[in-house]
């Protein structure tokens, strides 16, 4: 098995996640790691491309969006990280788009895990100014998120990148089952 990871973090809290994935692989499994910036082109000799995204607009951020729609004919892992609870409806919604976008663009999703994690400083401080002058953007600081922030600041924690890479592992078991399977 041979798998590809692709990552795009703002923040770190994405790339996180991706090398507890690489790292998490189990051994014999051919591996690679990149940035979204650094990906190959042709991803061919590949068995399984994890994708993975911070989420921006409810869904991939742009340039991990603009990848997936160049990205076909493969077997997908999707995961992502947010700074809003992962197991809410809108956490749920996120990664959905995302494996959504995936299908579209001829891919199979294997397998998918959402995380929490942080907003950049730069975010953070565009959405304090935008609380003095727009308040009603939905995305203005407001007590309420500042304390969300606050809670999340420290993940993705070890527990979450166990989990994505127990996930990753799984799908890998079942998906080598398969191929044995069919012969």
């Amino acid at each position: 098995m041979n798998v590809l990871i692709i990552y795009s973090s703002l923040s770190g809290c994405t790339k996180r996640i991706a090398d507890a994935l690489y790292n998490g692989l189990p051994a014999g499994v051919e591996k690679t790691i990149v940035p979204v910036k650094e990906a190959p082109e042709n991803l061919d000799t590949y068995d399984l491309v994890a994708l993975g995204y911070w989420v921006d607009k409810g869904g991939p951020n742009n340039e991990m969006m603009k990848f997936i729609e160049g990205c076909s004919g493969k077997k997908v892992f999707v995961f992502a990280t947010l700074a809003h609870p992962a197991d809410t409806e809108y956490g749920c919604q996120t990664i959905l788009r995302g494996c959504k976008l995936v299908e579209e663009a001829g891919n199979e999703v294997v397998g998918h895990f959402v995380g929490n994690g942080v907003l950049s400083p730069q975010v953070i401080a565009r959405f304090k100014a935008m609380a003095e002058t727009d308040a009603g953007n939905p995305h203005a600081m407001t007590p309420e998120k500042a304390l969300r922030y606050e809670v999340l600041k420290d993940h993705p924690t070890e527990a979450e990148c166990a989990l994505a890479s127990e996930r990753l592992n799984e799908r890998l078991r079942y998906l080598e089952g398969i191929a044995k399977l069919q012969g």
